[in-house]
C-alpha cells in the first residue's frame, strides 16, 4: 500500500495514518471527502541521524514490537485490536488497528502514529525503512480476542474455519456468545451453530446495512 494511493480505497468509516520511513519532511494531508487521514513523515527527528539501514541483518523481534505497540496504544487510552508486520527490508509495513468505545477519528490515528513512531525510533527495534499504518478496525472488524465474541453478541459476523464443518468452511450469522470454548453463531434459519475456537481461521463482523440505515435515520 503506497502512502497516498493505498489509502484512497479505504471505506469512509476508517481513519488511517500512514508513516513512511524515508528521508522526507513532515507532511499532513487531510483527504476530506473519503474520510481518511494520511500522515507521511520522516522516521527520524531533526538533528538526529537516520538509522534505518544500520544493522540490516539483525533479526526483528516481532513479539517485542507488539508488546511495545500495545503499551504505547493502551497508554493513550486505546485498544490494540490487531498487529501486523509484513514484507521485508524497506518494503516492510507495520500495520496496527486501534479502537475505543466511541469510535476512532483521524486525530486518534494521527496521535497514535506520532507516539508509536517516536518510541519505535528511539528503541530502534526495526533496523530498516518501513511504513507505519495506524487505522480503525472498520465496520468489518476482525474478532481477535475470546472476549470479542461476547462483546459483540447480537452482531452479524462471518466465521471461517480451517477444516470443514457440516461440509462447509464459511458461516454467517449473529453472534450468540462463547460457551465452553465454542463460538455460538445463530444462522439465518435460526439454528445455533457451535464452532470450536481451535478450528477458527478468521472471524470478522459483517456490515449490518439495515442497522446502519436505521442508525443514520435516527441521527
Amino acid at each position: 500500500m503506497g502512502p497516498l494511493q493505498g489509502s484512497r480505497g479505504l471505506p469512509a468509516d476508517r481513519g488511517i495514518a500512514l508513516t513512511t520511513a524515508k528521508s522526507t519532511h513532515e507532511l499532513a494531508v487531510d483527504l476530506g471527502g473519503i474520510g481518511t487521514y494520511t500522515l507521511v513523515r520522516a522516521c527520524f527527528r531533526v538533528g538526529v541521524p537516520a538509522h534505518f539501514f544500520i544493522g540490516m541483518g539483525r533479526a526483528v523481534d516481532r513479539d517485542r514490537i507488539r508488546l511495545l505497540a500495545q503499551q504505547v496504544i493502551e497508554g493513550q487510552g486505546y485498544e490494540l485490536v490487531e498487529f501486523e508486520l509484513k514484507g521485508g527490508g524497506k518494503h516492510s509495513i507495520l500495520r496496527v488497528f486501534i479502537d475505543k468505545p466511541d469510535g476512532i477519528t483521524h486525530k486518534d490515528c494521527e496521535l497514535v502514529s506520532e507516539q508509536l513512531g517516536t518510541v519505535l525510533d528511539v528503541e530502534d527495534l526495526i533496523p530498516f525503512s518501513y511504513t507505519l499504518e495506524v487505522s480503525s478496525p472498520g465496520l468489518d472488524r476482525k474478532l481477535v480476542k475470546d472476549s470479542d465474541y461476547t462483546r459483540f453478541e447480537g452482531k452479524l459476523a462471518k466465521v471461517q474455519t480451517r477444516i470443514p464443518l457440516q461440509n462447509q468452511k464459511t458461516f454467517k450469522g449473529r453472534l450468540r456468545g462463547l460457551q465452553n470454548g465454542k463460538v455460538l453463531l445463530e444462522l439465518p434459519k435460526g439454528d445455533i451453530m457451535e464452532i470450536p475456537l481451535d478450528v477458527v481461521q478468521e472471524s470478522r463482523l459483517e456490515v449490518d446495512w439495515a442497522e446502519e440505515m436505521a442508525r443514520h435515520k435516527g441521527e
